[in-house]
Parts: structure tokens; C-alpha cells; sequence
């Protein structure tokens, strides 16, 4: 297989096809350094993302991304939940691309403005780590009454900090879409998962977070240089955060000021769901409904 320094990648399924559709449609607009995209897909799925793609793009069964790890069972995967395997998939696909680090994409983010390989690596072809502590969105959910959302966020932190021994900061290296090297999965892999007899598929089962994992096996085992930058796309985590920035006059033209591109939750932009993931009319209604109601709090 052709081996590049870095790559874009995106593991989906028929039910977000269409937002894979707009995601490829802004990499052939805006990929200035015509920068490999890999897209992955069940098997199942590769005629119809095959129609979408064309010939422009380089398509994968996630089945063989699975195969590619030799201690992986492909049963187990078969008989995993989807939100579940789709982590795995994710944080196993250099495994079977061999490329120092990739961009892995979500299919319902999109690019907004051009971008090069320097947005992502240096002239070292050593990826750059998106730190931080996410304050833009905490002191949000805290100003509306959502503290939830904090209490979450350092219960989560805090877990995983204790599996790697680690105190300090609380950091998110994200959101979507994440940079991740092969050096710091690699690491993972071989100095703290296969010392326990764990495969990553254990490690899943036992926290179901793959960046949280690779975030403190990158501050653990310092597998690459840390070259901190902030967040590549807009992400909108809430409706309600959509909204708010809606109301403080953001569009995708301001967005594109500071970042690469913008990603919308497709748990609620679900205008876009396709195939067997449309819900009823009845329960489309009830979401439209929750979000209007969401836009008052």
C-alpha cells in the first residue's frame, strides 16, 4: 500500500452517507496539498460509498482495518456494538496504512478553507497535539445551568488520568476531528496494554473513549515531540451551543477565520440521517421539537 507522512481518514456507514457526500465534496474544494483521504466503511456498505467517492478517494472494508491487528478477533468485532467498534476501527487504521499520522475526520464535519499538510505536521513530519482545556465550553455550560457537562468532563478526566498515574490539568486533545500520530498508538499498544495482556479492544470495554486513551499515552510515554496547537474545526457538541454561537452572529464564514472547518452533531443535525438510520416522522418530530424547546434555555 502507498505510504504517506500523513493522511485524512473517516470510518462511516450508510447512515451518515450523506454527510460523507458533503465532507468529500469539501476535500476536493479545499485539499491544496491533494493530501491521501481514506474513507472505511462495513462491507456491507462499500457499493454505495463507492457511487458517492467515485475514483478520487481510497476506500476501505473496516474489516480489513480489524485484520490488520494480529491479535484483533473478528467475531468479537461482528457481535459489538457499532458506537463501540468505531472506536476501534478508528484508533486501529494505521495499522493498516502506513503513514506517520492522520487526520481522522468524522463524516459530519466539513472543511470551510483551504489546508496543507503544514496545518497538521512539521517539516519533521511529526503531527502537531491539539491541547487545551476546554474553558470555551465549560464556562458556557455552566452559564446555562448545564453542570452536568462539567461534573462529565472532569469524572472523565480523572478516570483515565488514574490508569496512566497522572495529576494536573484536566485536557481535552480535540474535539473531532483528532490528529492522531501512529508512534503514540504504537506506544499504547506496546507499554501499557500488552504488558497487561490487554489488546485495545479490552481497553474500550473498559473505558469507551479512544482520544482520552491516546491523550494519556502521548503525555505518558512522550512518543512524539509536543507541539501544542488549539482545535482545527468548530465543534458544536450541544444544539444549545449551536444555538448560543448562533445568536452571538456566528456563521461559517466567521468560522473560517480561525478554523479549518466546522462539525455538526449528527445526533441532532439529523436532516441529514440516510438509510436505515431515518427515524419515523413521530420521533423526527419530537427531535425538532427538543431542539426548538433547547433554543430557550
Amino acid at each position: 500500500m502507498h505510504q504517506d507522512s500523513f493522511v485524512l481518514y473517516c470510518k462511516t456507514y450508510e447512515g451518515d452517507a450523506r454527510r460523507l457526500a458533503r465532507l468529500a465534496d469539501s476535500i476536493r474544494r479545499f485539499n491544496a496539498d491533494n493530501i491521501r483521504f481514506y474513507v472505511s466503511v462495513p462491507s456491507k456498505d462499500r457499493p454505495l460509498f463507492r457511487d458517492i467517492l467515485g475514483n478520487d478517494f481510497d476506500l476501505l472494508d473496516d474489516e480489513e482495518i480489524i485484520a490488520a491487528n494480529p491479535r484483533a478477533v473478528v467475531s468479537r468485532y461482528a457481535s459489538m456494538d457499532g458506537r463501540i467498534t468505531q472506536q476501534i476501527v478508528k484508533s486501529e487504521f494505521w495499522r493498516l496504512v502506513p503513514c506517520r499520522a492522520y487526520l481522522c475526520v468524522d463524516s459530519d464535519g466539513k472543511f470551510l478553507r483551504p489546508f496543507r499538510r503544514g496545518d497538521f505536521i512539521d517539516s519533521d513530519g511529526i503531527a502537531f497535539t491539539v491541547i487545551h482545556e476546554n474553558k470555551e465550553v465549560l464556562d458556557m455550560a455552566i452559564r446555562k445551568g448545564r453542570h452536568k457537562v462539567a461534573e462529565d468532563f472532569a469524572r472523565d478526566s480523572e478516570r483515565m488520568k488514574a490508569r496512566f498515574g497522572r495529576k494536573g490539568p484536566n485536557y481535552l486533545f480535540g474535539p473531532p476531528p483528532f490528529l492522531w500520530s501512529a508512534a503514540v498508538w504504537r506506544d499504547l499498544d506496546e507499554k501499557y496494554l500488552q504488558p497487561r495482556g490487554m489488546t485495545f479492544w479490552d481497553a474500550i470495554d473498559e473505558d469507551a473513549c479512544e482520544w482520552r486513551w491516546y491523550a494519556e499515552a502521548q503525555l505518558a510515554f512522550n512518543s512524539i515531540p509536543m507541539k501544542p496547537r488549539g482545535p482545527y474545526f468548530r465543534f458544536y457538541h450541544y444544539d444549545w451551543q449551536w444555538r448560543e454561537m448562533r445568536k452571538r452572529g456566528e456563521t461559517e464564514e466567521t468560522i473560517a477565520r480561525d478554523y479549518l472547518g466546522v462539525v455538526y452533531q449528527s445526533n441532532w443535525e439529523f436532516e441529514m440521517d440516510a438509510g436505515s438510520k431515518v427515524r419515523p416522522a413521530g420521533s423526527r418530530l419530537i427531535r425538532r421539537f427538543k431542539r426548538w424547546m433547547n433554543g430557550f434555555i
